[in-house]
């Protein structure tokens, strides 16, 4: 059995939490910062000023599907000053994993969101915005909401566990392995721009995080965000009342 079977064969054990940390090489935190700054913050700016429907879908369209590419970009220039990414641990997987992680898992995280926003309902605590522009009222049809689509559910995943399942976590490794993870999985919820959405999606970042831990490759994490938030937009399409 192959050192990525086995750790496939582990995807849940949490005694195994540290392997990336110490396998991989730390990130400054002020790199991490300038990344963070000009790659994810200014592009949510940027969207939030333009937040009201009657200001153009179509900026808002470009906005969000730069927002990622943006942060991609930033990143990767960061780095080249460090010799590139520093081989990111990208593989390849077998198909079974592959189907695993884009339907049981976001399955599995879907019931977690609901599960705890049912509980959170009855003290008032229910989401009402997000810098997530599907969830923005911002008028988009036909064409232009497909395309956002493709910016949230493909590109987006990819720049967010860069971002943060892998750089953040490793300019966090110092804390050791289980407060990087609360850490990064915290300030990744807090991001979703709404304080309801910030106890449901920190569970569902740890579940990246062990991911990302327990199999020791980021594809791990970003094809069940990918499949994560797919299901957001199936579900977005079919019930846009809920």
């Amino acid at each position: 059995m192959s050192t990525l079977d086995r750790r496939y064969h582990a995807f849940f054990r949490y005694e195994d939490l540290g392997d990336i940390l110490r396998s991989r090489p730390p990130i400054r935190i002020t790199r991490l910062l300038f990344v963070f700054l000009i790659g994810n913050l200014l592009p949510l700016g940027l969207i939030g000023l333009w937040a009201d429907p009657q200001a153009g879908g179509g900026i808002l369209t470009v906005l969000a599907i730069l927002h990622p590419i943006i942060l991609l970009a930033t990143i990767s220039w960061v780095e080249r000053h460090r010799g590139g990414l520093q081989s990111l641990p990208l593989q390849r997987l077998p198909v079974a994993h592959v189907l695993y992680l884009l339907i049981i898992v976001p399955v599995i995280m879907r019931l977690i969101t609901v599960a705890i926003a049912a509980i959170q309902a009855p003290f008032g605590l229910v989401a009402e915005q997000s810098n997530n522009p599907l969830l923005m009222d911002l008028g988009l049809t036909g064409i232009q909401q497909w395309v956002v689509g493709l910016g949230v559910v493909v590109l987006i995943p990819v720049a967010e566990e860069v971002l943060y399942r892998d750089l953040l976590y490793r300019a966090l490794g110092g804390l050791g392995a289980w407060p990087s993870c609360i850490l990064c999985s915290l300030l990744w919820a807090i991001m979703h721009g709404s304080i309801a959405f910030v106890l449901p999606l920190f569970f569902v970042g740890l579940l990246l995080s062990v991911l990302y831990e327990s199999s020791g490759n980021l594809m791990a994490p970003i094809i069940a965000h990918v499949g994560f938030n797919l299901s957001s937009f199936i579900l977005i399409l079919l019930l846009p009342v809920i």
